[in-house]
């Protein structure tokens, strides 16, 4: 009967281990995303690059982050660097109102901020592209006026990557869109659709670390348990031999 109640209350001991244990575990693994985020509410992914110029140009290619690529041209009165920022969006800015569309639309965002004291000069552009394993053809490519969405320039499609070209002096902080269909407040240049695919893609991968890191601390956590049970069992075994030789 001792070697019983032994073992009941060590089996209750590794239960309460394991429990306890877990419940550490899936507070560290959710740590980071209890972390007050550093960007708006509706920020899906962020990318800042600073790129230096050659003859007013520059290009910065994130395909990974935020599956935007900027190409800068025109800028021939800064002979420095300049600071690429871009974004993918659920939803537009703040007091930005949303594309009156009836299909898909992909909102984003693109900022280039020049040295102090300089701004863009006129004829200064930059080619956007943005790659979503959603765009086909028959997407268009809007940006955020102030006071409307209006139309990208030179817009095409490139398998699942659309692109358009926007003014330099636009692009402070502008949310574009990526619109599966022509909305009713702006019209938009003819698109061009070109055969060649796209290997970029603005869905960053899954990281597979969190559900390994869970496989493997129940693993651990197993077997521990088995070994402090199996130690709980053999000291519960010899005392209860010692009394019946006593």
């Amino acid at each position: 009967m001792s070697f019983g109640l032994e073992s009941r209350k060590g089996l209750r001991s590794i239960v309460s281990l394991a429990l306890v244990s877990m419940l550490v575990l899936v507070l560290l693994v959710s740590a980071p995303s209890f972390a007050a985020s550093p960007y708006a509410p509706n920020v899906t992914a962020h990318s800042s690059t600073t790129v230096s110029l050659f003859g007013g140009g520059a290009a910065v290619d994130d395909p990974v982050t935020t599956g935007i690529n900027v190409t800068v041209s025109g800028l021939t009165n800064v002979t420095t660097s300049i600071v690429v920022t871009t974004e993918t969006l659920n939803s537009p800015s703040t007091n930005v109102p949303a594309v009156s569309s009836s299909g898909n639309v992909f909102y984003f965002d693109v900022n280039i901020a020049l040295p102090a004291g300089r701004s863009a000069p006129p004829g200064s552009n930059a080619t956007i592209i943005l790659s979503n394993p959603m765009i086909t053809t028959g997407y268009i490519l809007e940006y955020w006026g102030g006071s409307a969405w209006l139309p990208a320039r030179y817009v095409a499609v490139s398998g699942t990557a659309i692109e358009g070209q926007v003014p330099v002096s636009s692009l402070t902080g502008t949310n574009l869109a990526a619109v599966e269909e022509q909305t009713t407040g702006a019209s938009s240049p003819p698109l061009i659709s070109v055969s060649s695919t796209s290997t970029s893609s603005a869905s960053a991968p899954l990281p597979a670390s969190v559900g390994f890191l869970f496989v493997v601390a129940a693993v651990v956590v197993i077997a521990i348990s088995a070994a402090v049970l199996m130690l709980t069992l053999r000291r519960g075994s010899a005392a209860a031999k010692q009394k019946t030789h006593e």
